[in-house]
């Protein structure tokens, strides 16, 4: 799953780069220590400019698409992010995973009750009609 992730990340930031940045992000490990925040600024100052470039163009991201065409639940998101979570948001994520399950539970069981007392009131119907 974690390999998954990465390849989203991946693919959202080559969405947001050129091979530029990329030039750039390789030199950076050749460069002194006291040279790469500098050019770590420079990097994420040119990513924003590409992002607000795109952002500005309104156009569709066919690379995101496939993303939209399926209803994406809450649950799905987090069990995705839940790697990158401290340990206090996954256990969160649990609780509210169980009150979800046990949600659902309760409702199967009402819905399972209705159906039990409507078919009973339809016999005790059927029996006072049969009686009359």
């Amino acid at each position: 799953m974690e390999h998954l992730n990465e390849d989203k990340v991946r693919i959202f930031d080559n969405f947001y780069s050129n091979d530029n940045l990329t030039m750039l992000k390789i030199c950076s490990f050749f460069l002194a220590d006291n040279q790469r925040p500098v050019i770590a600024v420079l990097i994420k100052y040119m990513e924003l400019h590409i992002c607000m470039q795109k952002s500005m163009q309104r156009h569709e991201t066919p690379i995101f698409n496939h993303c939209s065409d399926k209803e994406t639940e809450l649950e799905d998101m987090l069990c995705e992010i839940s790697d990158y979570l401290p340990k206090e948001g996954r256990d969160m994520m649990e609780r509210i995973k169980d009150m979800k399950e046990n949600m659902e539970m309760y409702t199967q069981m009402m819905e399972m009750m209705n159906m039990m007392n409507s078919d009973a009131a339809e016999k005790n119907s059927q029996n006072n009609e049969t009686n009359s």
